[in-house]
This record gives structure tokens, sequence and C-alpha cells, in this order.
């Protein structure tokens, strides 16, 4: 079984498109999260976000979806698009307006302890 890779990148021989938009939302996003925590755990702490998942999508090992992009930019006050590379004005950080306000996908649920029902 043979898998076919996406051709190199123009501006990096050596990375697939899919290797470079990726590395690209990383910086955004680090650039986006270094105005209000330190680190990527910090803010995945913060948020209720899984450290793994925030440290995979600055690195830019994990593709960044649209879903999370809206979650990082409610957090990290920017434009999704631009996270996602689809608007490439630097924005004001902290300038962002009108997202929606959804309740998260991404954002661990707290546990809730339960009692036992009697009979």
């Amino acid at each position: 079984m043979s898998t076919q890779m996406a051709p190199p990148s123009d501006t990096n021989p050596g990375l697939s498109s899919g290797a470079m938009r990726r590395r690209e939302q990383g910086e955004r996003l680090r650039e986006a999260r270094s105005r209000l925590y330190e680190s990527a755990q910090q803010a995945a702490e913060a948020n209720n976000w899984a450290p793994s998942t925030v440290r995979a999508h600055e690195n830019g090992t994990r593709t960044v979806t649209v879903g999370w992009a809206i979650d990082y930019g409610r957090t990290y006050g920017v434009d999704p698009k631009w996270i996602l590379g689809e608007d490439t004005k630097r924005p004001r950080i902290g300038h962002i307006v009108n997202l929606p306000n959804t309740t998260s996908p991404h954002r661990k649920q707290p546990t809730q302890k339960t009692t036992p029902r009697s009979l």
C-alpha cells in the first residue's frame, strides 16, 4: 500500500504545503497566546483545553480546525481567519469583536459527582 504525500511547497522544498500551513498556524497561535500566557501549558490550564493539543497546534504537528480557530480567536482576541492563514493582515491583538458566544466543544467538561439513586 503506498501513500502519496503532498508536493513540497514553493517556499520550502522540504515541507509539504500542509506542513507549511500547520507551521504558519502554529507561529500565529504562539504570537497571539504569548500576549496573555507565558506558555501553552498555562493557556491550556486556564481554558480547560488539553495541553497536548495546544502544544501540537503551536508546534505545527496538528492542523488547527475552524472550531479550534474560533476558540483560540475568542480567547486570545484575534480573528480566527488570521489564525487559519486566510487573512494575512496582522491583527491588533484583543481587537476582535462579534465572535459567536457558544460553548466550546474543545473545553474539558468538569467531572460531576453523582450520588447513587435510592431504590
